[in-house]
């Protein structure tokens, strides 16, 4: 039988008006000024082989960049012809150069699929704004984790839900099955010919010509030794374990594994030997206790079991190659002909075990993602799929977040298939159709780590939605500052708590959750200065010190709420005499922890609300600076005016005692304290009185230590990490205007 290579690709729609007669769009014979972009250039059209890849990718490189560029209303026209679409009239997109290959009729018709997706979202979002009310409530803002799960839903084209079922033929032959695929995408026929499987989310496809790339260094005995001194440090036992190593992984990934396989199994081996990740799922078991040479041991025995039962499953017809068995077959004959085999010169000839890539059969792979709800959505009618995507999911969507089990969630839709099977048997499947869609959503939602951690986490569930609720930057700053000081707290004083109080305390969050916390996708309700509002509180240890060490060189900007502290400070400075600035400056550092109503001179507004709200890296840009300028004009007053105050040995004993009265603080972490000024003043005074220092220092340096303490006791409830009891060893400074990150690391060792 002949068979005719078509040159066309049809777009389908959804729903097929039967009405409408097809439209047609030839790529060499346009018309409409605004699809002029589609027909491809004369450097864009190439014979089959490699120059023809080549060039398709340059054309639909550059349609993408036309329609960013909406040159000559390309953006306009690819609407018009998405609209086509979704009205239901077919589009026939042909190109002379097609011949039963993939061409650029094929990219077309996967941008107009593309388009058409962003026109139904739109659509949708329209109608919807429409019959609105015109006072939108909080309650009617959409979630955005249940948006980017229909954006996920809708942006898989039929080509992918054709390529994830490339080789379910649904009992049609091999030559009906082809030409089927034909009909939707010439370049899933293409795959399916050369032999392409799907596993999983990926597709496998045999390779047309073997590749000629340098073997792996991963799977040889030289990586293993090179591998295993590294994790082991014991060069005894690496001779021993290398060979061993090489040969299990080669077991587990197969005696026809690609080098892609090889590479993932062997990562693997290695990352569980280091320690980095488990090799299997511990189930309920615990190895917190156990040690570095204890965990070695156990993940050793793990994958040699693992090792020896996939070497069981190995098929028996699985594929040898020609040189091990010439090797078996024949190695009692090699003695006898060992003189046969030589050429005239005398040297070896080369033999059967010799030849590389002989028979050796190499795959290539693809992700095509998991389209299974995709795959499910598809098979709805259109208002199905509209009451799952307006109402159904926000409401799954509600009820996860809001702490539900899955069980009872997943229950209502039971109850449903139950009463059906009574009163409606015809419409059983449906049912069973909806719990399925519904038990698979929640199944990817609880794969995204805000869903996961809003469902089982009720602390961070209870931040999350105190920022959602936030209207204004003023409040989302507020919220901010609530959650970073509350869950320092909870953290602090969870040793403290007795087992009803645990049990009645959500746990607090860590560092890690808390800074995904402020970096998820804001609600739609926020503006770009509410994001970034929240996103300054995320900031902790290292990222906290380079945001702070940014201030000082001037590479970011100060929020407003800093700039007003700022000015500020440095009207001080303006002030007619030196000693008047050195007082104002002091009562600027005093101003920072206490209420404008206690100060016997209140500012313009008050400076400690307005600290406290900031970001913690901006707290650090202030009270540095402010320091700073204390220091500098203490130092001014005092050459000037001739006073001489603090040598350098009371200025290291106050070195010396900042650092004891950290270590003490982490040493005794039971003791029953606040995060307040006078408790921090009231543990710097005890010290000093230990070092004899108290006549000896004036109250304003009284203070400036007290915060320091405050700050750092924060600093370290806020990021709940391994503390190095040991205290550091100090070299005495000669002067007092060290510089702010001198002394925040003094206080952070």
């Amino acid at each position: 039988m002949e068979i005719k290579f078509t040159s066309q690709v049809v777009v389908s729609p959804e729903e097929t008006n039967g009405r409408l007669p097809r439209r047609s769009l030839d790529l060499l014979n346009i018309n409409t000024p605004e699809l002029m972009q589609l027909a491809p250039l004369r450097s864009e059209i190439a014979p089959k082989g490699l120059a023809r890849a080549r060039a398709l990718v340059a054309y639909s490189e550059r349609l993408r960049n036309t329609y960013r560029a909406n040159e000559s209303g390309l953006r306009e026209g690819m609407k018009l012809l998405a609209e086509t679409v979704n009205n239901g009239q077919p589009i026939v997109v042909s190109c002379f150069c097609r011949a039963g290959e993939m061409c650029h009729a094929d990219v077309v018709k996967l941008a107009i699929e593309k388009v058409q997706q962003r026109v139904l979202l739109h659509d949708r979002a329209k109608r919807k704004a429409e019959h609105s009310p015109s006072i939108t409530r909080s309650v009617d803002i959409p979630n955005p984790r249940t948006q980017r799960a229909i954006n996920e839903i809708l942006s898989v084209s039929k080509s992918d839900l054709l390529l994830a079922r490339i080789d379910q033929t649904d009992g049609r032959s091999r030559y009906e099955h082809a030409s089927y695929l034909n009909q939707h995408s010439q370049f899933a026929r293409d795959l399916y010919e050369r032999g392409a499987t799907v596993s999983g989310n990926a597709v496998i496809v045999p390779k047309e010509k073997l590749s000629i790339a340098a073997g792996l260094d991963i799977p040889t005995n030289q990586y293993a030794v090179k591998k295993l001194e590294h994790i082991t440090g014991d060069r005894s036992k690496v001779a021993e374990l290398a060979p061993q190593i090489v040969e299990y992984g080669q077991k587990i990934a197969g005696s026809d594994a690609d080098r892609e396989t090889q590479l993932r199994v062997f990562n693997w081996i290695y990352q569980s030997l280091e320690g980095k990740t488990e090799f299997l799922d511990s189930g309920d078991r615990t190895f917190s206790e156990e040690s570095k040479e204890e965990r070695f041991e156990r993940t050793m025995t793990d994958i040699a079991n693992l090792a020896h039962e996939l070497s069981q499953l190995e098929p028996s017809d699985h594929f040898v190659p020609l040189d091990t068995v010439f090797e078996r077959d024949h190695d009692h004959a090699k003695d006898e002909n060992h003189e046969l085999l030589r050429d005239e010169d005398g040297s070896l000839a080369r033999g059967p075990s010799e030849a590389t890539n002989a028979s050796h059969v190499e795959f290539e792979r693809f992700e095509i993602g998991n389209l299974e709800l995709a795959q499910m959505a598809s098979e709805m009618s259109h208002n199905e799929r509209e009451h799952w995507f307006n109402v159904k999911l926000p409401a799954i969507d509600k009820e996860l977040e809001d702490g539900k089990p899955v069980d009872e969630i997943l229950e209502a839709y039971r109850d449903t298939i139950y009463t059906t099977a009574i009163h409606e048997p015809s419409r059983k499947h449906e049912a069973v159709d909806d719990l399925r869609f519904a038990a698979a959503y929640i199944e990817k939602q609880l794969e995204h780590p805000d869903s996961r951690l809003r469902h089982f986490n009720a602390r961070y569930r209870k931040y999350a939605a105190m920022l959602d609720r936030a209207t204004t930057r003023q409040e989302v700053i507020e919220a901010g500052s609530f959650i970073r000081k509350d869950n320092s707290q909870i953290g602090f004083r969870w040793k403290e708590l007795s087992d009803q109080e645990r049990s009645e305390t959500a746990i607090a969050v860590s560092v890690k959750e808390l800074q995904f916390l402020f970096t998820e996708s804001s609600p739609p309700h926020y503006s770009s200065e509410m994001t970034a509002a929240k996103m300054s509180y995320s900031h902790f240890g290292k990222s906290r010190e380079e945001k702070t060490q940014a201030l000082f060189d001037g590479k970011i900007r100060l929020s407003t709420e800093g700039q007003q502290l700022l000015h500020s400070l440095e009207a001080r400075l303006e002030r007619s005499d030196l000693r008047h600035s050195f007082a104002a400056t002091k009562h600027f550092l005093s101003s920072l922890s206490t209420p404008s109503n206690d100060l016997r001179n209140p500012n313009e507004f008050d400076h400690a609300k307005t600290y406290q709200d900031l970001p913690p890296y901006e707290k650090d840009f202030i009270f540095g600076k402010a320091m700073h300028q204390r220091d500098l004009l203490e130092t001014r007053v005092q050459e000037r005016y001739g006073e001489k105050r603090a040598p350098d040995k009371t200025f290291s004993e106050l070195t010396k005692l900042r650092v004891d009265i950290v270590n003490d603080l982490v040493k005794d972490l039971s003791m029953d304290m606040t995060i307040s000024q006078s408790r921090s003043r009231e543990i710097v005074v005890s010290h000093m009185s230990k070092y004899r220092l108290t006549d000896s220092v004036e109250p304003s340096s009284i203070d400036a230590l007290s915060h320091q303490v405050e700050e750092c006791l924060r600093t370290r409830m806020s990021q709940p990490k391994q503390i190095n009891y040991d205290t550091p060893q100090l070299n005495a400074h000669n002067t007092k205007s060290e510089s702010f990150i001198e002394r925040n690391n003094t206080l952070n060792h």
